[in-house]
């Protein structure tokens, strides 16, 4: 028996085609992909402080979308049929998954309900490792770890309990965001050709507390250093900058001028407004050039990467 075969007979067990349904419709219901866009269903449906069969009808809508191919309630010229066959498919989905979704969001539902307020989780995808300056991705941050499961819990296949312990189990938290709050080191959790990981690309959480929820010797830090703190992101910014040159053709004569030009870049002052940071930099130059906006622009983009940055201001341009 072909595969296709083994869908009409499937979809004849269901009872859900008609004689009336001409062949080149019966076709476009395609179940062969059921099984892989359950996972990835079932994570994103779960609706937190719902009723759980409201979590369980929409992940069964959505597996009977993935079936039914959009224009397919057009074709049919019986919108009685058409409702006939999405009910038939529905009562198929939920005898075979519905038991498997309540049980899983009840567990949702319940890990949900048990997390500590005051508690952030950042999602990290990333090219490089996450220290480097310059790597590719985003990161986004959520208020609960079940709303990150639901946002991003599809695109790894990772254990996500063990995932969740693990981050339950940190108690080190040693970046200061300068907002109030302190961040851990980023956990791995899935790397560049793991199993289940066909991105190109690394994926890691990184846990948020509040000041306040931490004691008052570990959260004191006084302005010089954050001052240096700032300076070393700055620093591997402008290393960051250097190593592009080489790369660097006749048409960006200008940008190699820029960077060439600076010898070195000292962070001068690092005032706090509202919840984002305004720097101020000194670039000591090797030349009587002036103009390093290119070089300023690079270097706010960059550690907005780590730090909340409202913006980069250049101070002082000193000749050696």
């Amino acid at each position: 028996m072909n595969l296709q075969e083994q869908i009409n007979r499937i979809q004849s067990m269901m009872g859900i085609i008609s004689e009336d349904l001409s062949p080149s419709l019966r076709r476009r219901l395609d179940f062969r992909d059921v099984e892989n866009d359950f996972y990835g269903i079932k994570m994103k449906s779960f609706k937190k402080n719902q009723p759980v069969d409201a979590s369980v009808k929409v992940a069964i809508r959505e597996l009977i979308y993935s079936v039914i191919p959009y224009g397919f309630e057009d074709d049919i010229a019986d919108n009685q049929e058409y409702y006939r066959i999405f009910d038939k498919i529905y009562e198929y989905f939920y005898n075979r998954y519905g038991d498997e979704l309540k049980q899983y969001y009840e567990k949702r539902q319940r890990d949900s309900e048990q997390e500590k307020e005051g508690i952030k989780y950042i999602f990290v995808k990333h090219d490089k490792p996450y220290y480097d300056i310059g790597w590719r991705g985003f990161a986004q941050g959520f208020k609960s770890f079940s709303d990150l499961l639901t946002e991003y819990g599809s695109w790894v296949n990772v254990d996500w309990d063990e995932v969740k312990r693990k981050l339950d189990d940190i108690n080190d938290y040693p970046e200061n965001t300068f907002t109030g709050s302190m961040n851990s080191r980023p956990l791995r959790i899935s790397n560049i050709g793991d199993k289940g990981n066909d991105w190109g690309y690394n994926f890691s959480i990184i846990k948020q507390v509040s000041k306040d929820e931490l004691n008052e010797d570990k959260t004191n830090i006084s302005e010089s250093k954050r001052n240096s703190s700032v300076q070393k992101f700055v620093n591997s910014s402008l290393d960051s900058l250097r190593s592009e040159m080489d790369d660097m053709g006749l048409g960006e004569m200008d940008e190699l001028d820029e960077i060439g030009s600076i010898e070195k870049i000292v962070v001068d002052k690092v005032v706090r407004v509202d919840n984002s940071l305004v720097i101020s930099i000194d670039i000591y130059s090797n030349s009587d050039r002036t103009d390093f906006t290119n070089t300023v622009l690079a270097i706010e983009y960059d550690l907005s990467k780590f730090i909340p940055v409202k913006s980069v201001v250049l101070n002082n341009v000193i000749g050696l």
